[in-house]
């Protein structure tokens, strides 16, 4: 929801999938330049699942998204 309000106001997004599904069909329909999107591959995904089923390692497709990545992309935008 919030991705959608946030995209289709026409401010610059920026979303962070999990493996949980295909973010490609899910993320909003705007601008290249006005939207980041970050989802790494894992393994266990994607699963579908609404509750990680990885019970040894917890939510790695998102854990695996550094700070670093997501800043180093959104910082042409400052």
């Amino acid at each position: 929801g919030p991705q959608y309000m946030a995209a289709y106001s026409g401010k610059k997004t920026c979303v962070i999938y999990g493996d949980t599904v295909n973010y490609l069909r899910w993320k909003p329909k705007v601008r290249e330049e006005d939207f980041i999107a970050f989802s790494k591959d894992v393994y266990c995904g994607p699963c579908e699942s609404n509750v990680c089923l990885n019970k040894k390692e917890g939510h790695l497709c998102m854990d695996i998204i550094t700070v670093d990545e997501v800043f180093g992309a959104v910082k042409k935008w400052l």
